[in-house]
């Protein structure tokens, strides 16, 4: 009896313990779960911040000063493919440059591979600059790379700057930034960019009534207080190329206008840009109307246009009577040396001299009989009726 009733304590005993096992690995499993999602949690939020971190995170993770200083500007990258190693940032202090000055390189990579190397060839006037550029915050998984060369040459025909990045795969990846180079888009329909076409975007332009699709590569680079427009309804397809986006720059939907100081429909040849999401503005007109529109030749009066039919008396404001824009000068009333005779009542109308332009001068307009010809009285004799006439053109 006493050793069945100490194996039954013991038993029971076994149990309790087993019980208590089996609660506490519950609860560690439980602790381990909340764990594991919380981790979760922040790197989510972690990744975010990076990803979409105002420069005051950047500065404070890296311990790097990007601040807006004079000289410094500071461009994000923006690219269509997950290509790697990938560029995020770049900071050029000072764009501007000129032989003698030094100039700062900076940029920001992201590779899971991490980067093994990168440089910064930068073509002048007169040649290439290579500088190795060296990794001073970070990692190179996520790293800033950073070097200062001294400019030696002249940038009035040619300046851009392109970044190579190697990672540890052997993978490169390369991004073009042009400083000087501004872009040409057709006036309207699709702005096509390829390979090799690197540009800059200074003031306002884009494509209206049209897309801009990156075909095989090239670059945008939107310099600080410059606006890229895309119309509504239109999309920017970034695909292969790479724009790369002053702070103070920015990408805006609307409309594209041009100059058109009379409203005639008419965008002269040196014109002015703006943007609006308003489908008309008074004294602009459609830019993509350029691509099937001359030129206007005068910008200040609305008669004075391509294709102008109608003749003036006097000039269009600058002195010129070019209503037409033809390069050229038409006379409504031309010149004429057949007048009447004896004998001839037919004549051309006309002047016998040009008076010019907003002149008035004599103008012969039909024969009328006078009589018998002096010289032979059985002939009829006609002379000229004439009006005074300003000579109009256009």
């Amino acid at each position: 009896m006493t050793i069945s009733y100490i194996l039954l304590v013991y038993s029971n005993s076994i149990s309790k313990k087993k019980s208590k096992t089996t609660m506490i690995g519950k609860i560690v499993r439980k602790i381990g779960k909340i764990v594991a999602e919380a981790i979760l949690i922040i790197a989510g939020i972690l990744y975010l911040l990076w990803h979409f971190a105002p420069r005051e995170l950047i500065e404070k993770r890296f311990s790097l000063d990007l601040s807006q200083v004079p000289g410094r500007e500071i461009f994000r990258i923006l690219s269509g493919e997950e290509k790697f190693p990938k560029f995020k940032l770049a900071v050029i202090e000072p764009r501007d440059v000129k032989p003698g000055d030094m100039q700062k390189l900076t940029v920001h990579i992201e590779d899971p591979a991490g980067v093994k190397t990168v440089k910064a060839v930068t073509e002048l006037d007169h040649g290439k600059f290579e500088l190795t550029l060296e990794l001073v915050g970070g990692n190179n998984r996520s790293g800033f790379w950073t070097n200062a060369w001294i400019v030696k040459d002249t940038h009035s025909k040619i300046y851009r700057t392109k970044f190579i990045a190697v990672n540890y795969l052997g993978k490169e990846n390369s991004i073009t930034l042009a400083w000087s180079d501004t872009c040409t888009p057709p006036y309207g329909g699709d702005w096509n960019i390829y390979s090799g076409e690197n540009c800059t975007v200074g003031g306002i332009d884009g494509a209206d009534n049209g897309n801009i699709i990156f075909q095989t590569g090239g670059s945008i680079t939107i310099l600080n207080g410059a606006t890229l427009v895309y119309n509504s309804g239109r999309y920017i397809s970034i695909g292969p190329g790479t724009i790369a986006i002053n702070t103070g720059g920015q990408i805006v939907e609307a409309n594209l206008f041009v100059t058109d100081s009379d409203n005639d429909g008419y965008a002269p040849s040196s014109f002015s840009r703006t943007y609006s999401t308003a489908g008309s503005l008074s004294g602009w007109v459609r830019r993509y109307t350029l691509a099937t529109n001359p030129y206007d030749c005068y910008d200040a009066n609305a008669n004075a246009r391509p294709n102008q039919t109608s003749y003036f008396t006097v000039n269009r404001g600058d002195g010129s009577f070019d209503y037409n824009c033809n390069g050229s000068i038409e006379y409504q009333y031309g010149i004429t040396s057949d007048l009447c005779e004896c004998g001839d009542s037919s004549m051309t109308p006309g002047y016998t001299t040009n008076p010019g332009c907003g002149n008035a001068g004599t103008y012969y307009t039909q024969c009328r009989f006078a009589g018998k010809c002096p010289y032979d009285p059985f002939v009829d004799y006609f002379i000229p009726t004439s009006t005074t006439l300003i000579q109009a053109c256009r």
